[in-house]
């Protein structure tokens, strides 16, 4: 495992390139399924796999964006992965403000990940109690033969307020919100997910993810928030599981963006849910965009989003190119 080029604060228009060195790996794929509930077999059964249009196990759609794929990478006293961290580190904690992901090829056990980010954009407003800073960034995920599996555009925040009020007022991405009034009464099966103890625990060993206030109460109630605080990447595997079902067998998620407005807390309860918003053909395959919210249970909208599905016809391999 190397970098490129190590960085101590981020440079606008460089590569930052880490290659995994090694194989993904069968463990990886189901240890992911089974930290977030998915018992889809696609991800358990080679027998299944390969008589899908995938032709054989991939992960699910989001993994290679919410694993930490560098487990020898330095972290914090906080837990966080350092870099962009200490960058934002003057004005408290850093904030994950939203992700739009890309979703180009399936993603196989024996696949050797490249990352590839280029921060893209840097930027300084005054916010109603402070300083907040951004840094924009495009990462790449490429296979060993140089294949591209997919890309994230990662929004990353500093504040200089409090960290409740900080979380609650967390920047989205323009457009990115589910639509009060979808132009079709479709809705997607709900996806209920309690958020318990073990849940986060079990995500942040699997995603490689240590930030204490995942785990920590005593430090996220220092850091100003009521308790645990759920890792808001953990929202987008739960979307994601929530579309591949309902799209199930053949349909594959081809996009998913999220912005994230206010945090969720260990005890709460996530509600995920989906309204068709638009069905439309292209290339020969029928395609459904959707608009999405997850709430926790007392209605309140934790993440607003929006996705792009391909419903592929069984007797048709998976191709995302």
């Amino acid at each position: 495992m190397t970098f490129e080029q190590p960085i101590d604060a981020p440079p606008v228009g460089r590569d930052i390139v880490f290659h995994s060195g090694h194989a993904l790996g069968m463990a990886t794929i189901q240890r992911f399924a089974a930290a977030i509930g998915d018992q889809n077999p696609l991800y358990w059964d080679e027998n299944y796999a390969r008589q899908t249009p995938y032709g054989g196990i991939s992960a699910p759609p989001t993994l290679i964006f919410e694993v930490n794929h560098n487990v020898r990478g330095a972290l914090g006293a906080d837990g966080f992965v350092r870099q962009l961290a200490d960058f934002l580190a003057p004005l408290g904690l850093p904030e994950r403000a939203g992700n739009e992901y890309e979703m180009r090829q399936p993603v196989r056990p024996d696949d050797v990940l490249t990352l590839r980010r280029r921060i893209v954009d840097v930027g300084e407003k005054q916010g109603k109690t402070g300083r907040v800073v951004f840094v924009s960034s495009e990462i790449t995920y490429t296979n060993q033969r140089g294949e591209v599996l997919g890309s994230d555009r990662e929004t990353m925040v500093g504040r200089q307020r409090q960290a409740t009020a900080r979380a609650a007022e967390a920047p989205g991405l323009d457009g990115g919100g589910a639509s009060a009034a979808p132009e079709t009464d479709t809705e997607i099966p709900r996806l209920v997910v309690p958020v318990t103890p073990v849940l986060t625990a079990m995500y942040c060993a699997v995603t490689w993810d240590f930030a204490r206030l995942h785990y920590d109460s005593a430090f996220a109630q220092s850091e100003g928030f009521r308790e645990r605080v759920v890792d808001p990447q953990m929202y987008g595997s739960f979307l994601a599981r929530l579309l591949t079902e309902w799209a199930a067998p053949a349909g594959r998620l081809r996009r998913l963006r999220l912005s994230y407005r206010a945090p969720a807390y260990v005890g709460d309860t996530l509600i995920c849910r989906g309204d068709v918003a638009r069905r439309y053909e292209q290339d020969g395959e029928q395609h459904v965009d959707c608009d999405l919210v997850v709430a926790n249970q007392h209605g309140q909208p934790l993440v607003r989003g929006a996705a792009a599905i391909a419903l592929a016809t069984l007797n048709r391999p998976i191709s995302y190119l």
